[in-house]
């Protein structure tokens, strides 16, 4: 029969690591907060993590992309059309309910989207959701 103290001694370190290193992992992978105005007027459609077809995955946008193709993506967004995605599916608006701070802030949010994996409890919606 085992001893309280032995299972004890088992399985602790087992449940600290268990608790522990995917704590560490997610804290390293979670390095870009999701920037509200993405949330509030992209996510709906845009993802992340590869899950949306209703507009193109930014996944790895930053490492295909400059800034200037991106700020005009958002500004005039059929400049330039993804191949297998249609015009005028993206707001035409944003130039009028965007300020400039926002479109920076979105800017460089997409930027640092590189392909890197994230917490895979962060959605396009921000954390959680």
């Amino acid at each position: 029969m085992v001893r309280r103290s032995q299972f004890l001694a088992f399985t602790l370190p087992i449940l600290i690591a268990w608790l522990w290193i995917p704590a560490q992992t997610v804290q390293a992978q979670a390095t870009v907060e999701i920037p509200k105005v993405f949330a509030d007027n992209c996510a709906r459609c845009h993802n992340i993590n590869g899950l949306n077809t209703v507009c193109p995955d930014l996944s790895d946008v930053g490492s295909r992309r400059d800034a200037a193709y991106l700020r005009q993506s958002i500004l005039d967004p059929n400049a330039f059309i993804v191949p297998g995605f249609q015009a005028d599916v993206m707001p035409q608006n944003f130039p009028q309910i965007l300020k400039p701070e926002d479109v920076d802030a979105l800017v460089k949010f997409l930027l640092s989207l590189r392909g890197q994996t994230r917490d895979p409890n962060i959605s396009a919606h921000g954390k959680g959701s």
